[in-house]
């Protein structure tokens, strides 16, 4: 999923939904990091756990 924490409310959010992912199930990568990053979007990947 892409999370953008630059906008209203957005702080934090990347942590958070990584600890959501994780309390149900899931393992978590976040993409590389390159300017989206900078600028505060990310892409955001979680593959529940056992699961292909």
């Amino acid at each position: 999923m892409e999370v953008h924490e630059h906008i209203k409310n957005g702080a934090n959010l990347l942590t958070k939904l990584i600890a959501l992912l994780t309390s149900k199930g899931f393992s978590v990568k976040v993409g590389k990091e390159d300017i989206s990053a900078k600028l505060g979007v990310y892409m955001l990947y979680g593959i529940r756990k056992g699961e292909k």
